[in-house]
């Protein structure tokens, strides 16, 4: 493989892949993985001196362990529903505010790829048919069999909270009011990230998200 560059600044790259013996009616198969993004510096002891501590607990005891960022999960005392961390507003941003006093960040698990059945949304979602939630064969906790009837994939549940949650499909207007539901919690809450297992977006959602993100924190 070689690289050359020429007076206008663009590059070629020829690849080989050295002697073959072509034989008729045998596939030959080249593969290959072009990584053409600029990449930004990275800050690597800011990166690996940040020690996280991935559970809701009292401060003073992250704050022992020798944490600087903590995850909170859904289904804890201050975002009891999964995706939908609107309804314990107060107690967030006090825990956060908290963090922030002590010299600690805080982000949230917070994604698109299921809904609480508590979003108050849910009935206005469910009109518009197939487009939000994904089609599937029902089932799952009562509440989702009680008021969704069918057509439905159930997700995640916690009966602490009775917290029963449906899939939500692809990339959909509910990727706008996710992005909008990111900036509230940024400058209601004090959110400073995201904690996220399972990218259910694409990478244009993500850039937005990161400009929210950036732009409010």
């Amino acid at each position: 493989m070689e690289a050359s560059e020429d007076a206008r600044g663009d590059f070629a790259l020829r690849a080989y892949s050295g002697p073959l013996d072509l034989r008729p009616g045998r596939p030959l198969r080249f593969d290959f993985t072009l990584l053409v993004t600029p990449f930004k510096p990275l800050d690597t002891k800011a990166h690996f001196t940040r020690r996280y501590y991935h559970a809701f607990e009292p401060l003073k005891k992250i704050a022992a362990a020798g944490a600087d960022v903590v995850n909170i999960h859904h289904a804890t005392p201050v975002n009891p529903y999964i995706n939908y961390p609107f309804l314990r507003l107060k107690e967030l941003k006090d825990y956060i505010d908290a963090a922030h006093r002590l010299g600690m960040k805080v982000k949230i698990y917070d994604t698109v790829r299921e809904l609480s059945n508590h979003a108050p949304e849910i009935f206005a979602l469910r009109s518009l048919g197939e487009e939000i939630f994904a089609p599937g064969p029902g089932g799952g906790p009562a509440w989702l069999q009680e008021h969704l009837g069918g057509n439905y994939i159930a997700g995640w549940y916690v009966p602490k909270y009775e917290d029963a949650a449906v899939i939500n499909n692809g990339v959909s207007r509910w990727h706008n009011y996710y992005l909008e539901g990111l900036d509230f919690l940024a400058r209601k809450a004090g959110i400073d990230g995201l904690y996220i297992d399972d990218v259910a977006f694409d990478r244009t959602v993500m850039q937005r998200a990161r400009r929210i993100l950036e732009r409010r924190r």
